[in-house]
């Protein structure tokens, strides 16, 4: 029997007003060549790399950036749009106990929907016979469930990965079940149904929005842009490094171009000689305690840089109880005293591991207002470090 393990995370969409922007139609056909556990405020247009792309009128300068650390992939969406939790797991499939994200437009409840809104979500599926289908029969896979009757699909290729996109639609007065026998049940509005489905790594995710009402063909072209925004995040580290340190018994990865030095009294350092980025290694040999559980050990305190602590959380790497936390100070802000201001934006991202009564921490430092780029390379290697 093969497994078919389903996560969803479902998007709500309110759309009362489109303000800001204004649409082309896109025209969805066979024939056509055209083709985001936190948001990430980005404020240019970020360039989708596809093999086919459309152009568009919708203002993007505001969108935000979804990141799913879990699978590794990310889109975008409209910055206008909010993030809630959804603790009754409304519009997800899942086969697991998840807490889902629900984006909405707007603030409206769900007794305050109005005439038209747009209904999403985000499905990931896994099989094991995935390893037995081609890349078309995996993205042709259907959900199981009643479908709207097809109007248009074709198949194209988003930021490398092989995509499916679809249209859908049920019209106003036509039967809302009509593959069932003696069904006479007919829609009261029309519903119209755009999915996008990409193979990604062994997953074959679904990005699916369902339109409510008669001026579908308005939402079409943000709805296009969400899915072609699909691109994966994960950092190809295969041709990176790897320093192993003999004394301590750990050891990292790190990008080719860095540069890695050990000075006379062992300390690590490491250096992006092309920007501003700077790594420390620091050892901290038996300064854990008997009595210290794993959460206070990590955040001892010695060595660490005066910067206000924006956010942290603790994780394990590689098996190891480890304390992300990410640190800053903007230019202009006091570092010591009133009288001494910090002429650059300083960030600091720190990763510290604990090892029995050892702690190992990496401090990296960027300064600089553009620190964004940076952050998912550093990510990777931080959650290199193994023992």
């Amino acid at each position: 029997m093969h497994n078919n393990k389903t996560l969803a995370l479902s998007l709500l969409t309110t759309l009362l007003v489109i303000t800001g922007c204004t649409q082309n139609q896109t025209v969805f056909n066979a024939n056509d060549s055209t083709t985001a556990n936190s948001p990430v405020n980005e404020n240019v247009n970020t360039p989708v790399n596809n093999t086919n792309t459309i152009e568009s009128d919708v203002d993007t300068s505001d969108w935000l950036t979804y990141t799913n650390e879990e699978y590794g992939f990310s889109f975008r969406y409209p910055g206008n749009w909010m993030t809630s939790a959804n603790d009754n797991n409304i519009g997800c499939i899942s086969d697991v106990s998840i807490v889902c994200d629900v984006y909405s437009y707007g603030k409206g409840s769900f007794d305050d929907f109005p005439v038209e809104y747009v209904h999403g979500k985000i499905v990931i599926e896994n099989s094991e016979s995935f390893s037995k289908m081609s890349e078309k029969e995996i993205l042709m896979i259907e959900p199981g469930k009643e479908t709207m009757p097809l109007m248009e699909e074709n198949f194209l290729t988003i930021n490398k990965f092989p995509a499916y996109r679809s249209l859908r639609q049920l019209k106003k007065g036509e039967l809302l079940y009509p593959t069932a026998p003696g069904s006479t049940e007919k829609t009261e509005q029309t519903w119209t149904e755009i999915e996008y489905r990409y193979f990604y790594g062994s997953n074959l995710v679904r990005l699916t929005f369902s339109i409510q009402g008669e001026n579908y063909q308005k939402f079409y072209d943000i709805i296009d842009l969400i899915g072609q925004s699909f691109a994966s995040t994960a950092v190809d580290t295969s041709d990176w490094l790897t320093y192993t340190n003999e004394d301590y018994g750990f050891s990292f990865k790190y990008p080719m171009p860095w540069l890695l030095k050990v000075n006379d009294a062992g300390l690590v350092s490491l250096t992006n000689e092309t920007s501003h980025v700077r790594a420390k290694i620091v050892v901290l040999e038996n300064v854990v305690e008997a009595d210290m559980d794993d959460a206070t050990a990590l955040k001892f305190e010695d060595g660490r840089e005066p910067l206000s602590l924006v956010s942290e959380e603790f994780i394990s790497i590689n098996g190891l109880s480890s304390y992300r936390a990410f640190r800053q100070l903007k230019k202009g802000e006091s570092i010591f005293t009133a009288d001494e201001l910090n002429e650059v934006t300083r960030t600091a991202i720190e990763y510290t591991y604990l090892n029995e009564d050892d702690l190992f921490r990496v401090w990296f430092t960027i300064d600089g207002e553009n620190t964004e780029p940076f952050y998912d390379i550093v990510d990777a290697i931080g959650k290199s470090f193994s023992m």
